[in-house]
């Protein structure tokens, strides 16, 4: 098994930006209610891209990748494995970060048009100008901590990021592949691809899938159950559910070369702000 470096540093948000065209259908499906099953498992639906062995440093780009892609197939867009290596080593970001990052990070990357790229073994490491895209991603979701919504979201679309606590040495029953460290300290991403009400564990009743990336050698097959009890899982969540053809004539105009990372808010109707340029 690869040596793992975990994610530290992340910022808790809640909020939704874009304006594609698949995220209006998200957002009014997403928040009907309608009966859940007790149990449901998108490997067994097909929807889901194979195991990752993520590069060091990227579950975040791993799980993020996985999301899209399950999203992807389950829109009839399948086939396309994307690229953890590239975004990872050229986002941008400062150097500390290439091996730590989040979600919001993914939303600048790609929203920018620098990616999502398709895997690619011989140019994964390389600088890529003016990529040829296999979709060009215009919406994310930063989800709240609710079981239903997360539940209906990976029934009709596909899987959500999510992130956890994860230790390498303790946590995983190697008989029923549940994981369990109770921590206080997010450092690792999956992506939840499931869920099982009825599956006990010493901690409870019920389990989230989740579609690891850290190959298929690991847990089972590469997925790992956790129980609902952790105190962790669900605190962020992401997915990108909106997305549109790759056109090479058309141009994206910003002044903000990194793109938006963070959002700041008041518990008042009325705020300020200001950008300050110079000349």
């Amino acid at each position: 098994m690869m040596k793992l470096t975990f994610i530290l540093g992340l910022i808790c948000a809640v909020c939704s930006e874009g304006f594609g065209q698949h995220a209006a259908y998200f957002d009014s499906l997403v928040h009907q209610k309608t009966e859940l099953p007790i149990a449901f498992d998108l490997r067994e639906t097909g929807m889901l891209s194979p195991v990752r062995v993520q590069p060091s440093g990227g579950c975040w780009i791993s799980a993020s990748n996985a999301s899209i892609e399950s999203f992807w197939r389950k829109s009839g867009k399948e086939g396309i494995r994307l690229s953890d290596k590239n975004p990872l080593l050229y986002s941008g970001f400062d150097e500390s970060r290439k091996s730590n990052g989040n979600h919001f990070m993914v939303t600048a990357v790609y929203s920018r048009r620098d990616g999502p790229l398709p895997y690619n073994p011989e140019m994964d490491t390389l600088p890529q100008k003016n990529p040829v895209l296999p979709a060009v991603l215009t919406d994310a979701r930063y989800l709240p901590d609710s079981a239903e919504l997360i539940k209906s979201v990976i029934r009709d679309f596909g899987g959500v990021y999510s992130m956890m606590y994860h230790s390498k040495n303790k946590g995983l029953d190697t008989i029923t592949d549940i994981y369990y460290a109770p921590k206080k300290k997010i450092n690792h991403v999956v992506c939840l691809v499931g869920w099982n009400d009825t599956l006990e564990t010493q901690w409870g009743r019920g389990v989230w899938i989740a579609q690891n990336s850290l190959g298929t050698r690991y847990a089972d097959g590469g997925f790992i159950y956790i129980p609902y009890q952790d105190e962790l899982i669900l605190t962020e969540n992401a997915c990108w559910p909106g997305w549109t053809d790759y056109n090479p004539n058309t141009q994206l105009y910003y002044y903000d070369t990194l793109g938006s990372q963070r959002s700041y808010g008041f518990d008042n109707p009325l705020s300020y702000g200001m950008v300050k340029y110079t000349a």
